[in-house]
């Protein structure tokens, strides 16, 4: 059956009025369950509020997990490694992974400078530190 708007389904229900089966079979066809038998991708369009928090679970090790899209292609994946736990890659518009961080294991920042105790590091690694050593 048809997939229909949020406006067009209510239409069917109002008071007075008599649903078709059909009208029963779009209603249903049109919602968004997250649990059940929904299998495959899930596009949203539009803003997405979390009350609480997100979980992404993966059946399986070695599994991709997430991936976040962000300004000219660039993106945070995130992945489960038999080896090397949970991994947080970043990738740049190139798809070039630039920022690797696991759970265990090295972690490694392949490009631009690292700065800590400052947000302007002048060097590959600047470490600012205070006088109270």
């Amino acid at each position: 059956m048809a997939k229909r708007d949020r406006n067009t389904l209510k239409s069917f229900f109002e008071t007075g009025k008599r649903p078709t089966e059909g009208n029963f079979s779009d209603f249903i066809d049109s919602q968004f369950f997250l649990s059940g038998e929904n299998t495959g991708s899930v596009r949203l369009q539009g803003d997405l509020t979390i009350e609480s928090y997100l979980q992404v679970t993966g059946s399986n090790l070695n599994q991709f997990l997430a991936r976040f899209s962000g300004y000219e292609s660039s993106s945070v994946n995130i992945y489960n490694a038999a080896s090397l736990g949970t991994n947080l890659h970043l990738t740049d518009e190139n798809n070039t992974t630039t920022h690797i961080f696991r759970s265990y294991g090295d972690s490694f920042i392949n490009t631009g400078s690292f700065g800590i105790g400052t947000t302007s590091p002048t060097n590959k690694l600047t470490v600012q530190t205070s006088e109270n050593l």
